[in-house]
């Protein structure tokens, strides 16, 4: 194969650059998706980039990108999962490292997936050391019973009747009434099931994008279900109320 050699940005690239950044992370809970248009809002239109859009070519393919900020924050980082991922993410942190010196930045920081093995062998190459961030993030429903409907229907507890009622901090809440058949999972709204699932909003996200609930959950009150003789029927609703893709959300998709 012809080498891998790493040039600046060039007007277009954005488009080649889009589809292989959706190539690394279209399968995260989390992403957004980098249109070429947004990828270049985001990257290089940035004031403080300048020269720090880098492109990793393999003969005239696009292979790879990254975006060295300020600060030497690294934003977009992207390989061809179709190349040498190691060797293309190697030679991308490797221009950045020089361009971040001639910058006067006294560190590089990239945001990467924490399970991605290409990722993570390219900066021990370099000897980078791994940091957990402390960064939050929100995420805004428009239709609930339509993700409880997506989430239940990858993982359906037994067959039956189920109702859903969300509380929230107001004292207001809502109900959802989840039916399990041969045909599938249908969510709407309704006020009497076999089984009903009381659980706080906070608590409710928790268990839908971060997995439980806890023990403190149940203690306090938290979450509760009833009729008592019908617990496993609501455990198993719990265990099926997650959304189990992997998650990673992409420094642009927080600001």
């Amino acid at each position: 194969m012809a080498p891998i050699t790493v040039r600046h940005y060039i007007e277009g690239d954005e488009l080649e650059i889009s589809r292989i950044y959706e190539k690394c992370y279209s399968a995260y809970a989390g992403h957004t998706p980098r249109t070429p248009d947004f990828w270049k809002w985001f990257n290089r239109l940035r004031p403080e980039v300048g020269p720090g859009v880098l492109v990793a070519c393999r003969g005239d393919r696009l292979v790879g990108c990254l975006t060295l900020a300020k600060n030497g924050e690294i934003l977009d980082p992207c390989y061809d999962p179709d190349d040498d991922g190691v060797a293309v993410m190697t030679s991308l942190l490797r221009a950045a490292e020089k361009q971040a010196i001639e910058r006067g930045f006294d560190r590089i920081v990239m945001n990467a997936p924490d399970d991605d093995g290409v990722m993570k062998q390219a900066c021990e190459s370099l000897r980078m050391g791994r940091k957990r961030l402390l960064r939050t993030f929100s995420v805004s429903v428009a239709n609930a019973s339509g993700l409880l409907c997506e989430v239940l229907a990858r993982s359906p507890p037994p067959k039956g009747t189920y109702l859903l009622r969300v509380l929230r901090k107001d004292g207001t809440a809502s109900a959802f009434r989840v039916e399990v058949t041969e045909e599938g999972v249908s969510v709407s709204e309704g006020s009497t099931a076999e089984v009903v699932l009381a659980v706080e909003e906070s608590t409710l996200g928790r268990i839908l994008f971060q997995g439980g609930p806890g023990l403190r959950d149940w203690i306090l009150g938290k979450i509760s279900f009833s009729p008592a003789w019908n617990a496993r029927r609501a455990l198993k609703l719990v265990r099926s109320l997650r959304v189990r893709s992997k998650w990673f959300v992409p420094r642009g998709a927080m600001f």
